[in-house]
């Protein structure tokens, strides 16, 4: 999707920037959309304030934090990490502020495949 694709859908971005790849981002409500340099979307980044989220009928941001991590190490076995962030390369899903006891920093985006390719090969598995 483009930039004004997504427009169309979510509405006029409220502020505009760009991260340290150099890429165009967008931010709505809190979630932030980010677009690869030929302006195609790769990446939406969702906040816990996204209460309705859900992944294999899992609810991402519902109470018991350990638990539904637990559901989504068994859906992908072989997540990495990386500066607090674990990476679900399967699911197409990162995920942060899930080992915290404070839930203000929960957090997931959704990203295309290969979008993050790069990135893997300087992460680490993850172990609990």
């Amino acid at each position: 999707m483009s930039p004004n694709e997504v427009a169309s859908i979510w509405g006029t971005a409220e502020r505009v920037s760009k991260n340290f790849l150099n890429e165009f981002v967008e931010f709505r409500n809190g979630i932030s959309t980010t677009y690869s340099h030929e302006k195609i979307l790769v990446e939406v980044g969702l906040p816990r304030t996204c209460t309705n989220i859900k992944l294999h009928n899992i609810p991402i941001f519902s109470p018991l934090k350990k638990d539904r991590l637990r559901q989504l190490l068994a859906l992908d076995r072989s997540p990495m990490e990386d500066v607090g962030m674990i990476v679900f390369k399967d699911l197409g899903i990162s995920i942060t502020g899930f080992e915290d006891s404070d839930d203000s920093d929960l957090a997931m985006s959704v990203f295309s495949r290969g979008h993050w390719d790069e990135d893997f090969k300087t992460m680490t598995r993850y172990h609990r």
